[in-house]
């Protein structure tokens, strides 16, 4: 069984666009996209020969286990980034102004590590995009999406499903918002988000949690007979291969130089 999983639309990421031809739909068993934006990116690079599913980049089960407390103000707040945009970094002080406390976890942050569930237990709100999403709504720790696609606040009944289907990316609404606007959002829609989160947490851990993602995927997928390559093929894929290793590990080699150069 081989399976091959695609978690990003953009064209600019090499490894996540086959660049041998053929040889994933040769050799899949099923190819698993994180959304529905990756896989209507991707599409013009399949047939309909190999199985697809979604695989919504699950959160660990740790996360599921938290048993969150509430509060009934904002008071603690967290943002997860790497590339938080200026009108964050404002609205981190604007909220720091108004008494509500503001940690970054992120690359450019005062914090740079993995995010766990003691993390963001801890949080009553949470700012971030991507994973980070998944992590909290198995938590049931209220999420606001925004960073440097934008986004549109706090996920609710009416927006979840067009925002997970860009991967909780910012991407459906990019429209950037005033600093002002992030810190009044927050505060003043945090009472339904949390009784959003409370409410929905047992769909979310079914949805989202890997204990129930990935046993769904695996109940999915039917061994498949894979037919011997020709060596002209062969030869395609070993060409296709040195170029990949020149261009992407070599190359990033040097742009890791370059950086610390």
């Amino acid at each position: 069984i081989f399976i091959f999983n695609h978690v990003s639309p953009f064209d600019w990421i090499p490894d996540e666009r086959p660049y041998i031809y053929d040889l994933e739909e040769r050799a899949a068993s099923v190819s698993l996209f994180n959304s529905i934006e990756t896989k209507e990116k991707q599409r013009e690079y399949y047939t309909d020969k190999v199985p697809t599913l979604y695989f919504p980049n699950p959160a660990p089960v740790n996360f599921s286990k938290i048993k969150k407390v509430y509060n009934d103000k904002l008071e603690k707040v967290l943002i997860v980034s790497n590339h938080p945009p200026q009108e964050l970094l404002e609205a981190k002080r604007l909220l720091g102004d108004r008494g509500v406390r503001v940690d970054s976890f992120g690359e450019l942050s005062e914090n740079y590590s993995l995010i766990t569930p003691e993390i963001i237990s801890e949080y009553d709100a949470v700012i971030t995009i991507g994973k980070t999403v998944q992590y909290c709504l198995v938590a049931g720790v209220p999420v606001y999406i925004y960073d440097h696609f934008g986004g549109g606040g706090y996920l609710n009944e009416d927006n979840l499903e067009e925002v997970a289907s860009r991967n909780f990316s910012g991407r459906d609404h990019e429209i950037k918002k005033e600093a002002h606007q992030i810190v009044q959002d927050l505060i003043d829609e945090y009472g339904g988000a949390t009784d959003f989160h409370k409410r929905k947490r047992k769909d979310f851990i079914e949805r989202f949690c890997i204990s129930n993602v990935f046993p769904a995927v695996m109940g999915e997928i039917e061994r498949r007979d894979i037919e011997p390559f020709d060596l002209r093929y062969a030869n395609t894929v070993k060409s296709a291969q040195e170029f990949a290793k020149i261009r992407f590990v070599e190359g990033s080699r040097h742009m890791n130089s370059a950086r610390h150069a």
